[in-house]
């Protein structure tokens, strides 16, 4: 991942990041913000991101925004860095400094020892054993940093060594297994034409599960009727699985069990709530522990069959 950080002197007021926000919004997927430094951050992901930088100031002129600095590089700390402390011409109105992966340590080595922001005693410290750059902490090792500056000497000398353990953005929830199957030049209503549609659509449900390592606690079965209402119906087991077998016994159990008011044209399976795949550990001499597992499938499937 590549992070965009965007800082303008101009921008003291934690408001105005927020209005510009939905601005940066419009060229990247993911934004953060941090008032306190006046810091608007921008998620470059893989793409072209001088490109993507330069679509950002495009937008940001047009709200005003027109001395906006942008530091690239994948580490959060020399992104800022590199956004906030630029080269070059400082009064050019737009600036983009980037900075190569591989290059992150020594583009901090050079830079004054207070762009990592030392708290005053913290600083005082500093001043006192000679370190002025960035460079000059990286170079300690970790115990004489912790025994001569605490925590916060070891917090900001991994962050001169490019070691930024910041989460700038919250990780993206990753949506859940879905399949689908429409048609538009018949209609089905035998029941065993369904069951191979849907059979087939679990067994596609059901392998993008288990590769991801996740048991679904409930499935949806939604039907597009020909009288283009829908109709959807729950299913849920009585123990989280990834079976297609476990699956599709269910859903015939079900689909005996359902009326719909109209010839079926598509059909959506998803998932709504799903949960890790847990191994349970056991005692190997334990007599009982190496069919526990078929045990709680057959007392499964019995409670699914008697409802």
């Amino acid at each position: 991942m590549t992070f965009i950080c965007i800082w303008s002197p101009d921008w003291a007021a934690g408001s105005e990041i927020v209005r510009l926000a939905p601005t940066v919004l419009k060229v990247v997927p993911r934004v953060s913000l941090d008032p306190g430094r006046g810091l608007i951050w921008a998620d470059g992901k893989s793409l072209n991101n001088s490109q993507i930088a330069a679509n950002i100031a495009s937008q940001l002129e047009h709200q005003g925004a027109i001395k906006a600095q942008f530091g690239l590089a994948i580490v959060p700390v020399v992104a800022q860095v590199a956004a906030q402390y630029r080269g070059g011409d400082a009064n050019s109105a737009q600036a983009v400094t980037t900075v190569v992966p591989g290059d992150d340590r020594d583009f901090l080595a050079h830079h004054a020892i207070t762009v990592l922001a030392p708290s005053p005693p913290l600083m005082s410290l500093f001043d006192g054993v000679g370190i002025e750059t960035c460079g000059d902490l990286a170079r300690l090792d970790q115990e004489s940093v912790e025994v001569r500056f605490g925590a916060e000497g070891v917090h900001l000398w991994r962050l001169s060594r490019a070691d930024d353990r910041r989460l700038i953005f919250t990780p993206m929830s990753r949506s859940l297994p879905e399949a689908s199957l429409d048609w538009v030049d018949y209609t089905l209503t035998d029941p065993e034409r369904l069951v191979f549609v849907i059979n087939a659509l679990v067994d596609n449900v059901s392998t993008a599960l288990a590769s991801r390592g996740l048991c679904a606690r409930e499935l949806t079965l939604v039907f597009s009727l020909a009288s283009r209402d829908t109709h959807e119906h729950p299913v849920r087991p009585s123990r989280a699985t990834s079976s297609r077998k476990a699956w599709m016994r269910l859903i015939r159990t079900h689909l005996d069990r359902m009326t719909l008011s109209d010839a079926v044209t598509g059909i959506v399976l998803r998932v709504e709530s799903a949960t890790g795949e847990v191994e349970r550990q056991g005692d190997v001499f334990d007599r009982g522990f190496a069919t526990a597992r078929a045990t709680e499938e057959t007392v499964a499937q019995l409670l699914d069959d008697q409802g």
